[in-house]
């Protein structure tokens, strides 16, 4: 293996997030596997479908609550074992659980994600802002003042 590879190999994996399911499978939680749906389903003491991990993500009912490590164990004990816990609680147990470079990683990958979530949210509500506020329509004396008073002061355009 060259050493740029062998960089772009170590890049790649600063930014990777634990598998659910190892995280699952760590916290003492068997789940049901299929394969051809690439899911998991990890079932109450009732039977029911507490959690379904699929594509990377955790749901529970018909809502998201984990995309990475960190929030999926966070999710399980607050939600599950009633422990109120911290992503500064989670990452010493993950870097004890997968090591040190795969705690980083998934600390990294939460960042991430908590960062694109606020810009996908600022962007969504200044396209509300938008839509709210029509363009006033200048009436036409103005415009016929505006025009005017630039052709006496020999300017033509926008100007602010």
């Amino acid at each position: 293996m060259t050493r740029l590879n062998r960089q772009v190999e170590v890049l790649d994996a600063r930014v990777r997030d634990i598998p659910l399911v190892e995280v699952m499978s760590k916290l003492g939680y068997r789940g049901e596997h299929d394969s051809n749906a690439k899911s998991s389903v990890y079932r109450d003491a009732q039977g029911r479908a507490a959690l379904i991990i699929t594509d990377g993500k955790a749901t529970g009912g018909n809502e998201i609550v984990a995309r990475n490590a960190v929030d999926l164990v966070i999710h399980v004990r607050e939600a599950h074992e009633r422990i109120p816990t911290t992503a500064r609680e989670v990452t010493p147990w993950l870097a004890e659980a997968f090591g040190k470079n795969q705690a980083v990683a998934t600390t990294l990958v939460r960042a991430d994600q908590q960062g694109m979530a606020i810009i996908r949210e600022h962007e969504r509500s200044r396209e509300m802002e938008t839509r709210r506020e029509p363009l006033r329509e200048i009436p036409s004396r103005e415009i016929e003042r505006t025009s005017q008073r630039e052709q006496h002061e020999g300017r033509s355009g926008f100007f602010r």
